[in-house]
């Protein structure tokens, strides 16, 4: 899984939280490192797709009826 790949998509801050119900092992990479991995096809296919159901689904939510909003 890869988390905040909407702001190294689109260079911008991250526009997410994430917190761990369990124990996990991660990486934290940078613009270069996501550069990288963005230079494997399938891989950057996925990691678009990814990016564009995520952005959607913040935006349902965010239009939602009855869905508080951050201020």
């Amino acid at each position: 899984m890869i988390i905040g790949e909407i702001a190294l998509l689109r260079h911008a801050p991250r526009t997410a939280t994430v917190i761990a119900t369990e124990e996990l092992y991660g990486y934290a990479g940078y613009e270069r490192a996501f550069g990288c991995l963005l230079e494997f096809p399938d891989i950057a296919e996925k990691l678009v797709r990814t990016a564009h159901l995520s952005q959607s689904v913040f935006a349902t939510a965010r239009t939602a009826p009855g869905v508080a909003r951050r201020q």
